[in-house]
């Protein structure tokens, strides 16, 4: 039996419960808890998952079986944490049961593809990104690093997205014919 590594989310508003709740459901990780500046060590953010201190705290907490996710819907900020984070720890990739995730797409480190979301054949979604709940990400897409893809968001086919990009909630974007 596979053993279940560490997780730990970086971020403890809203996203961070959503992230939370797509891993308690892939059951996949031994969730440790969130690491977040802004709250008081020991805050309980749901259920029994407390703020076990800030961004800084993760020196304590590492050890080879330790990976992270960044939960903060900021790109620059999310961009900041992660490039930060990810030369001493591994990022995870995060995958609701509920999303459909083609086979021959590639979702890239530190991701998170949240509940109902959609991403088809070829498509590749870069490292650090959020594809939210809802979102479709249509047949050979790419998606840059350290984008969000919003809640109900459509990305037509065809695209190659840069870098921080943002699909605002419920935004299409369309699809580009193949040359």
């Amino acid at each position: 039996m596979k053993s279940k590594r560490n997780l730990l989310i970086i971020g403890a508003g809203g996203h961070g419960k959503v992230i939370l709740d797509a891993a308690i459901k892939l059951n996949e990780y031994t969730i440790l808890g969130f690491l977040d500046d802004q709250k008081s060590l020991g805050t309980v953010i749901e259920q029994d998952f407390t703020v076990l201190g800030g961004v800084e705290g993760i020196k304590d907490l590492f050890s080879a079986d330790t990976c992270f996710v960044v939960a903060i819907g900021d790109n620059m900020s999310r961009k900041r944490i992660y490039d930060k984070l990810k030369k001493v720890m591994v990022p995870a990739v995060l995958v609701h049961p509920s999303a459909s995730v083609s086979d021959s797409a590639v979702v890239g480190p530190g991701s998170v593809v949240l509940a109902g979301a959609v991403i088809n054949s070829g498509s590749m979604i870069g490292e650090n990104c959020i594809v939210n709940s809802l979102a479709l990400v249509d047949h050979e897409t790419r998606v840059g690093s350290h984008s969000h893809i919003s809640q109900g968001a459509l990305i037509g086919s065809n695209l190659k997205l840069p870098d921080l990009f943002t699909a605002r909630f419920g935004e299409r974007v369309p699809s580009v014919a193949h040359p």
